[in-house]
């Protein structure tokens, strides 16, 4: 309940329940998610070490896509291009 924000619908499909939101909602969701599973500090430390995005992904247990739209998302390939 970080963010706030409300459920707008409730889904069901046979024994599953799914809770829809505001797409714009849901992307700033997504956004935060990504910082605290893979927080700025984290992955400058950990690109310095030598480490690639799937040895990040593995390592912290997310996805390589969520590994690699960190990075991006960042900029921390510059910074640690810089050392």
């Amino acid at each position: 309940m970080l963010l706030k924000h409300a459920v707008k619908e409730v889904h069901t499909i046979g024994e599953l329940t799914f809770f829809g939101c505001d797409p714009d909602e849901e992307q700033e969701a997504n956004w935060l998610a990504g910082c605290l599973l893979l927080p700025r500090k984290l992955l400058v430390a950990t690109l310095r070490a030598g480490a690639t995005a799937a040895d990040i992904a593995e390592r912290y247990e997310v996805s390589l896509q969520m590994a690699n739209y960190r990075i991006s998302a960042t900029g921390v390939m510059r910074q640690v291009a810089r050392r």
